[in-house]
């Protein structure tokens, strides 16, 4: 790959999205470089009052037709993260967190580039993606005006 849009990109990057009033962030995990988007729910939303482990029993688009979690909620990948986020800089951010990673099979992951395992590196090298910054930014606002509607 010889654009490394990574390089010039925000490692971190928080905002309250203007549509729906939600705070969202993009934060790049550090060990393998891909970008991952999150939305804080409001408070008293029905996914605040599920445990993180019945949302992670139902996160993903396999499962969205089962009628009652987050896996209604279209982003890419499907929801992956419900809970406390930290903060890069330490400590944890207010209220629970739902959100989605850049790092599935065909999403290239930047990080992994400095490990010498070759089929890690051969999964995310072969013809993947990069989830530039926008793209994230893109899906988390999506993934706000969602949320902000009742899905």
């Amino acid at each position: 790959m010889t654009e490394k849009p990574w390089e010039n990109e925000p490692d971190y990057y928080f905002w309250t999205d203007e549509s729906t009033g939600l705070r969202c962030a993009v934060i790049r995990v550090a060990s393998h470089g891909a970008l991952c988007g999150y939305v804080r729910l409001p408070h008293g939303h029905k996914y605040t009052k599920r445990r993180s482990y019945a949302l992670g029993k139902l996160y993903g688009r396999f499962n969205r037709h089962r009628g009652n979690g987050v896996h209604n909620i279209i982003v890419h990948g499907g929801v992956t993260f419900h809970g406390n986020l930290n903060r890069p800089n330490g400590g944890k951010m207010r209220g629970k967190w739902i959100g989605f990673d850049c790092a599935h099979y065909m999403d290239y992951c930047p990080g992994f580039e400095k490990y010498a395992v070759v089929q890690i590196r051969s999964l995310h090298e072969a013809n993947g993606t990069y989830r530039t910054f926008e793209y994230v930014k893109t899906e988390v606002e999506s993934m706000a005006k969602q949320i902000a509607r009742g899905v």
